[in-house]
């Protein structure tokens, strides 16, 4: 009877532990949650970028992650040394040969080689944030808790004010999601619905990565989305946003940017989240933080790649060398010139944008894209953003005028002198509308009297 019971026990403590065994050492995933990024042609500028974004993580989430991501074509050894001296598991793949519409957005794709199966297959969760990003107070701490297990992706919408998530389907596909953050639950199966709607001939092509996110979350039943509070990845708005997280600081052209508006100025010396910006950029790079001047920095040292160049660290220009970008994009030197014009009015206006902002990709979407042109809602978003920009937001219309000075262009600077003449003239029937038809309503009446008074037919 004892022997039978000893067999017992040793066929259950055995089995007990081959079955512990075997789902320990057949356990799918070696990291929890993974950081990804994604770098191709690694110049001394996104290098900053990355290093600004990724210190940001180590002071508000050290203990987040369990592995950081990187996946980039360079094959700088000094690069490579630094990932690896960081921690940072380099990911080796090529820029992508196919590109999107969208001139701003041509290279997008690239952001897909995210989906690794190098990284997939040691990762449970992705988190993806584009090195135009900063993190602060808690960091990501507490994301995974806002985005239920059993959704494939997670991110922030597009728009702010005017709709959220899915439900912006009705306006516009590129309204629906924002993917310079995204949780990724379940990778595998968006890199597959991505794909397919990329590999599908009779697709359309896609202009921007809003625009092939949105028509697969609004025109497929492919993946499903969670939509993320908008701490998660804050791009203006910024007073009505409780906690922020994360700030997404590029709009066209980087509008916090060392380079841009200088460190020194007092916008970054606030104790608000641009002057953690501000605090970020000297402690990532001092020489980099310099602007007009270059001067060695501690144990630093600094020097300019040109006569006309901006502040390097000498050490660092040897991992990613200072290339000067030449932006061909619309207005991107017109914004550039009214930050530096008027750095506290253009920040103190992202503090509150609200629909001057949020119209802007409807705008784009309805009034200057050929193939969604729609007149009449061109005229229904614009009015919409006239009101908002100049009639909740008069003091913006004392700027127009020295704007005009960013115009580099004839074209440029007839289109800006009639629309500060167009400006001034709703300005002056907004104001003196009312007036003027109660004084018109008098003066007529005044006069009939006094016609029928002295006997004449009017």
């Amino acid at each position: 009877m004892f022997q039978i019971l000893w067999s017992f026990f040793l066929v259950f403590v055995c089995g007990s532990s081959q079955m512990s065994t075997t789902t320990t050492t057949t356990s799918d995933f070696k990291f929890k949650i993974c950081d990804v990024a994604v770098l191709w042609d690694v110049n001394y500028d996104l290098f900053f970028k990355y290093r600004l974004k990724f210190e940001s993580m180590l002071d508000t989430c050290p203990d987040f992650f369990d592995a950081h991501f990187v996946v980039t074509s360079s094959k700088n050894e000094k690069l490579l040394k630094w990932f690896e001296e960081n921690n940072i598991i380099v990911v080796h793949a090529e820029r992508t040969t196919r590109f999107m519409s969208g001139d701003n957005y041509k290279y997008f794709l690239t952001k897909l080689k995210l989906f690794d199966d190098r990284i997939i297959d040691k990762c449970e969760v992705m988190l993806y944030s584009d090195a135009d990003t900063y993190l602060m107070n808690q960091g990501f701490q507490g994301i995974l808790e806002e985005c239920p297990e059993e959704v494939d992706v997670c991110m922030t919408s597009q728009s702010r004010n005017v709709c959220s998530g899915t439900d912006c389907c009705r306006y516009s596909p590129i309204m629906v999601a924002n993917s310079g953050v995204m949780v990724l639950r379940n990778p595998k199966k968006v890199r597959k619905a991505l794909f397919k709607i990329l590999d599908d001939p009779d697709e359309d092509t896609f202009r921007r990565d809003q625009h092939l996110f949105g028509h697969i979350l609004c025109d497929t039943n492919l993946i499903n989305l969670h939509t993320l509070n908008d701490k998660w990845n804050s791009n203006f708005n910024f007073d009505e946003i409780e906690d922020i997280r994360l700030v997404h600081y590029s709009a066209g052209p980087d509008f916090m940017n060392p380079q841009v508006i200088p460190i020194s100025t007092s916008v970054f010396q606030s104790e608000n989240l641009f002057g953690v910006y501000g605090n970020l950029s000297q402690i990532v790079d001092p020489c980099y933080s310099q602007y007009g001047r270059c001067t060695n920095v501690e144990n630093k040292k600094c020097g300019t790649a040109s006569n006309d160049g901006p502040c390097l660290d000498t050490q660092l220009a040897e991992l990613a060398p200072y290339v000067k970008e030449e932006k061909n994009v619309a207005g991107f030197d017109f914004f550039v010139c009214a930050l530096q014009k008027f750095p506290d009015e253009v920040f103190d206006l992202f503090l509150t944008c609200s629909l001057t902002c949020d119209l802007f990709p409807l705008l784009e979407e309805k009034c200057f894209t050929t193939s969604t042109f729609s007149f009449y809602l061109c005229g229904q978003y614009f009015s919409s953003w006239i009101y908002d920009t100049f009639v909740e937001k008069t003091h913006l219309i004392s700027l127009s005028f020295p704007l005009c000075g960013c115009c580099t262009t004839i074209f440029e600077k007839v289109m800006c002198a009639v629309g500060f003449l167009f400006l001034i003239i709703f300005l002056f029937l907004r104001l003196f509308f009312l007036p003027v038809l109660i004084f018109t309503i008098l003066f007529v009446w005044y006069f009939k009297s006094s016609y029928k008074a002295s006997g004449k037919k009017v």
